[in-house]
């Protein structure tokens, strides 16, 4: 073998090997949704922490006031791996309290991979103790998200 040969063979060794370490990530299943818990951002009057849900389809929540009867919560959505367009918050997102379940009277539409905009619940009353329930998007049957 010349010189050549063992530098082509060296090179394709290398190209193989990286293209088997990119695909084995492709084709691994999605870890598990993980709550974290972070402050409250310094910008923000709300007094409630941001709380994520975190798979192939991360979700931010962060309740911010409460004003008119009206919870308004800040949402973030974001994925890099599938399409959010069939996704209806109006419909798969819930505030509950107090033994009741209140949908949203208003919510961005989500599309495309990347989205933010605030959840706004109709809940007469501010709650103290309050859970918002997201079910149904993408890889994790129901996400819920808890304030005290």
């Amino acid at each position: 073998m010349n010189k050549e040969n063992i530098v082509l063979i060296g090179i394709l060794a290398i190209v193989v090997v990286g293209l088997i370490y990119s695909l084995s990530g492709f084709f691994t299943s999605p870890a598990p949704t993980k709550v974290n818990v972070n402050a409250a951002p310094e910008n923000s009057d709300s007094k409630f922490a941001t709380k994520t849900s975190e798979s192939t389809v991360t979700v931010d929540l962060t309740p911010t006031k409460f004003e008119n009867g009206k919870l308004y919560v800040d949402i973030g959505v974001d994925t890099h791996s599938v399409s959010l367009d069939n996704y209806n918050l109006n419909e798969i997102a819930t505030l509950e309290f107090e033994g009741k379940s209140i949908k949203p009277v208003s919510a961005p539409k989500l599309s495309g991979h990347h989205n933010s905009g605030q959840l706004i619940f109709d809940a007469g009353k501010k709650p103290a103790n309050f859970k918002i329930v997201i079910k149904g998007l993408h890889d994790i049957p129901e996400r819920v998200f808890e304030w005290p």
